[in-house]
């Protein structure tokens, strides 16, 4: 499997808190959560993105993750976090830094 990459810089968790895999972040107007990814993940579309209202999920190609592993459409769950309001799935953005980090914004 990949190397994760270490925690975000605790500066990135303003008004917020910084976890083992994860950091969020707020303000009056937004939330941030920045979300490690491992090293190997350099294309958004061996990533599956799923915000609703309550939760934020993100899974990965397996055989990306896997050294080894035989292409196919299986996916492996990297992260899944309950949000503690409901939000509206329609104002959310995310984007990537490959290899890095997903960054899930919610703008007020």
């Amino acid at each position: 499997m990949c190397d994760y990459v270490p925690p975000i810089q605790s500066a990135d968790s303003y008004n917020g808190a910084s976890h083992e895999n994860f950091t969020w972040s707020q303000t009056i107007n937004d939330l941030d959560v920045l979300i490690n990814i491992p090293d190997c993940l350099t294309s958004p579309g061996d990533l599956k993105v799923h915000v609703s209202t309550k939760e934020i999920k993100v899974e990965a190609r397996k055989n990306i993750l896997l050294a080894g592993a035989t292409p196919s459409d299986d996916w492996y769950m990297i992260f899944q976090g309950e949000l503690s309001f409901p939000v509206k799935k329609h104002e959310i953005i995310w984007s990537m830094i490959p290899g890095d980090y997903i960054h899930v914004c919610y703008i007020l």
